[in-house]
C-alpha cells in the first residue's frame, strides 16, 4: 500500500511539475497597466491599492507599466509587455479581436455604466433639444464612456453628432473634457458618469462650475484582462483574488473603495457583445 502510495505522490507531483514547464511565458514579476482615462497620477491612485492586494494574494511580485494612450496598451498587451490591464470595454473588445485578450474581473457597477453630458452652469442648454448646433466636446477617441458607447446613445436619440453639434472636439481624457467646458472653450461635453460625480463631490472648481443636462441609459464598460498566454491557472488565480475581495475586510476595503466597488465579478467574453457591434458599425474593431 505505501509503495502505491509513493508511486501515486511522485506521479502527482510530476504532474505538478509538468504544469509549470508547460507555462514558461507565466512572468514570475507581473507587469500591470491600465487605460489613461484620468491624468497618470488619478489612474495610479486609483489601482494602486488594488494591485497591491491582487499581486499578495497571488504571491507575485508586480510591476505598474504607465502608458500613454489606449492604443499603447492594447498593442503592448499583444506584443507580451504587459500581463494585465484595466481597460475601457470598447478597448478590450479590440484588444481580443486584435491579440485574443481574456476578461478576467469587473466591478459590479460596470454591467450598468453611463455617461453624462454637462454643459456650463449658468448656461441655457437644460436638454439635448438645446444642443442643435452649439460645439460639443467627446473624450478620447477610444474612450467607450466618453466616446464610442456616448455616440451610440445619441445615436440612438436620433442624433449624429456631425450632423446635430456646430463643432465636434476629443479631449485627451474625462478630465480634460471637464475643463475644455467649464472655461468655455466647448458648450457642451460627454464625461464618464462615474468620473464627473467623483470630481463633483470632491469639489473640483471645474466640476463644480458645471451641471448635466442628460444621462445616458446603462452599457457595460470595464474590465480587467489578461494577455492570452498567460497560464489558465495563472489566470484563475487572478480571478479568485479579484473574487475574494471583501468590503468588509479592513486589508481589502481600500483596494474596494479606491475602484468605486463593493466587489468583484466574473467577466466573460460575451459582456462585451454590444461594444463589439458598436465598434463594428463604426469602423473601429
Amino acid at each position: 500500500m505505501l509503495k502505491c502510495f509513493t508511486i501515486a505522490l511522485v506521479a502527482v507531483l510530476s504532474g505538478v511539475a509538468g504544469c509549470r514547464e508547460a507555462h514558461p511565458d507565466d512572468p514570475e514579476r507581473l507587469r500591470l497597466s491600465a487605460i489613461p482615462d484620468q491624468p497618470a497620477g488619478l489612474v495610479l491612485r486609483q489601482h494602486q491599492a488594488l494591485v497591491d492586494r491582487i499581486c499578495a494574494s497571488i504571491k507575485r511580485s508586480c510591476e505598474w507599466v504607465p502608458v500613454d494612450s489606449y492604443e499603447s496598451l492594447v498593442e503592448r498587451m499583444g506584443r507580451g509587455e504587459i500581463d494585465v490591464a484595466y481597460l475601457g470595454a470598447a478597448t478590450f473588445a479590440q484588444a481580443s479581436n486584435r491579440h485574443q485578450a481574456v476578461p478576467l474581473a469587473m466591478r459590479d457597477i460596470d454591467f450598468r455604466f453611463t455617461s453624462v453630458i454637462v454643459v456650463p452652469r449658468n448656461s441655457k442648454p437644460h436638454g439635448l433639444d438645446d444642443l442643435k448646433q452649439l460645439r460639443f466636446c467627446f473624450g478620447n477617441p477610444s474612450s467607450t464612456s466618453g466616446h464610442f458607447m456616448l455616440r451610440q446613445r445619441l445615436r440612438d436619440q436620433g442624433i449624429v453628432p456631425e450632423r446635430y453639434f456646430s463643432s465636434v472636439a476629443f479631449a485627451s481624457d474625462h478630465d480634460a473634457t471637464i475643463r475644455t467646458v467649464a472655461s468655455g472653450l466647448a458648450d457642451a461635453g460627454g464625461v464618464n458618469a462615474s468620473v464627473f460625480y467623483k470630481r463633483f463631490a470632491a469639489g473640483d472648481p471645474s466640476a463644480l462650475a458645471l451641471r448635466v443636462i442628460w444621462q445616458s441609459p446603462p452599457f457595460t464598460d470595464y474590465v480587467w484582462a489578461a494577455r492570452a498566454q498567460l497560464s489558465v491557472p495563472l489566470r484563475q488565480a487572478l480571478i479568485d483574488a479579484f473574487l475574494d475581495l471583501d468590503l468588509g475586510s479592513e486589508a481589502d476595503r481600500p483596494s474596494l473603495e479606491a475602484e468605486g466597488t463593493s466587489g468583484f465579478v466574473p467577466a466573460f467574453p460575451s459582456d462585451f457583445d454590444e461594444v463589439s457591434e458598436v465598434l463594428l458599425s463604426q469602423g473601429r474593431m
